[in-house]
């Protein structure tokens, strides 16, 4: 019981400090994207949501198909990547409200989510290329 809560802390904090670098990020891709800059609180409650609920999803469906390994636990792992991106977008797009349209929806979330996922792919390769470099 003790490692389990230690584990939803370690989450939950995780997700917390993760967020409050994220959401300027989300903020500029929303700007470039949407030509509006949400609030960084409404980015940082998109961002720190959408983790929350990507993990809860991936532990829930981890847990369904920790048994004996067959066919369909192997095609949720296969798409578990797909999942989480889609409740990223889902969380992206009712969170962040355009001051005058309301919510970006799906559709939008879907795009930002998609820069999301570029930008991090950016940003590990360069930060891996500068690791190579300098080993």
């Amino acid at each position: 019981m003790a490692q389990l809560l230690a584990v939803l802390i370690a989450i939950i904090a995780s997700a917390a400090i993760g967020a409050l670098v994220v959401a300027v990020v989300v903020q500029l891709a929303a700007n470039l994207i949407f030509k509006f800059k949400p609030p960084y609180g409404m980015a940082y409650k998109a961002v720190f949501l959408g983790y929350l609920a990507s993990v809860t999803m991936a532990l829930i469906i981890g847990l369904a198909v920790q048994q004996p390994p067959d066919q369909m636990a192997d095609v949720l792992r296969a798409l578990m990547p797909v999942l989480v991106f889609l409740v990223h977008a889902f969380v992206y797009g009712i969170v962040i409200s355009h001051p005058q349209r309301g919510p970006v929806g799906l559709g939008k979330g879907l795009v930002l989510t998609l820069a999301m996922v570029l930008f991090v792919t950016v940003l590990a390769s360069v930060v891996l290329g500068i690791l190579a470099i300098a080993l």
